[in-house]
This record gives C-alpha cells, sequence and structure tokens, in this order.
C-alpha cells in the first residue's frame, strides 16, 4: 500500500543517502529559478531505528575499496540487502574479467540468493559486451525454477544476441 511520507514540499530529487536517510532536494515556492532552496533529511527517530546495525554496516560497504577486496567478499555482496552494494561488487566483478566471471558463474550454481543470482547474470552480461562467449553459460540458466531468474538470463542473452538460446527463447 502506499503512504505518504512528506507532503508541502516541492521536491525535485529523491535519494536514499549512504546512512540510509532519505534526502530530497526542494525548489521551496514554486519551479522557478530562484537561486535558492532547501534540502530534507526524512529519517526515523533513534527509538524507530529497528535497522540501525544494518544501515552502519550499509554505510561501511559504501566507503569500501572494492578493488581491495578479495572474490569471496565481492561474491557475499552480490547478495547484500542493499542494492548500491550489490551494483559495487558485481562492477568490481566484472572489472576483473575471467576472475570475476568464475565467481558469477559459481553465485548461479550455488546460491540460493535470487538477488545474488540477477546480479551474476547481469555481470556476465556485462562481460559478454566485450567476449561473447561469456553468454553460452546462461543458456542452462533458462531451465531455472525459478521465473524472474530465467527472465533476467533470457533478457541478457537477447542482449548479447546469443543465436544458440533462439530456440531454447521462443520455446520459452
Amino acid at each position: 500500500s502506499e503512504v505518504d511520507v512528506v507532503s508541502g514540499i516541492l521536491p525535485t530529487g529523491m535519494r536514499f543517502g549512504p546512512d540510509g536517510a532519505l534526502y530530497a532536494a526542494d525548489w521551496v515556492n514554486g519551479w522557478d529559478t530562484k537561486n535558492y532552496g532547501r534540502v530534507w533529511k526524512i529519517d526515523v527517530t533513534e527509538k524507530e531505528n529497528d535497522l540501525e546495525a544494518l544501515r552502519k554496516k550499509t554505510l561501511s560497504y559504501m566507503t569500501l575499496k572494492y578493488p581491495l577486496q578479495t572474490d569471496a567478499m565481492l561474491a557475499d555482496l552480490l547478495g547484500f540487502d542493499d542494492m548500491r552494494i550489490r551494483k559495487k561488487a558485481q562492477f568490481e566483478l566484472v572489472n576483473r574479467g575471467q576472475k570475476g566471471y568464475a565467481v558469477f558463474e559459481n553465485t548461479l550454481n550455488t546460491s540460493k540468493n535470487q538477488l545474488a543470482k540477477v546480479h551474476a547474470i547481469w555481470g556476465i552480461g556485462m562481460l559478454a559486451r566485450t567476449d561473447a562467449k561469456y553468454s553460452a553459460s546462461l543458456l542452462k540458466v533458462l531451465d531455472d525454477t525459478n521465473s524472474e531468474i530465467q527472465a533476467q538470463a533470457a533478457k541478457t542473452l537477447g542482449e548479447a544476441k546469443n543465436k544458440n538460446a533462439a530456440d531454447k527463447l521462443k520455446d520459452l
């Protein structure tokens, strides 16, 4: 269900900060340029902050030096609750080329975390943009019992223009 979390402002943009709070940029009165505005911080009180530990962990991962992390650490982060962290891990694994590909493959074969598998598929898709051979590993993923995993693999194989996937994609 929808919840009106704020009213009475004209936000031009809203984003979650690394601290977990929601920030909104506001033009104050109307949309005309006035050379001033405000930034609102929308957050829970300390008493209501039941996700304090997760928010602190997310903040620490936001500032992590990803190139210095092990493959195993990055594999774990592919399944983290916050998408910004999952994407940072995914992009670093893509930067590692074949080593990162091996992590993505292992994630697809062993992880029970749907989000980790989705990021592994996306990472393989990114690698396939530089070398089409990477997309071949997604053919078996089309048989996954999870329809979201199947859909992400199908989309990625289509974007990679993998001709070996054509018959299976037609069947799906």
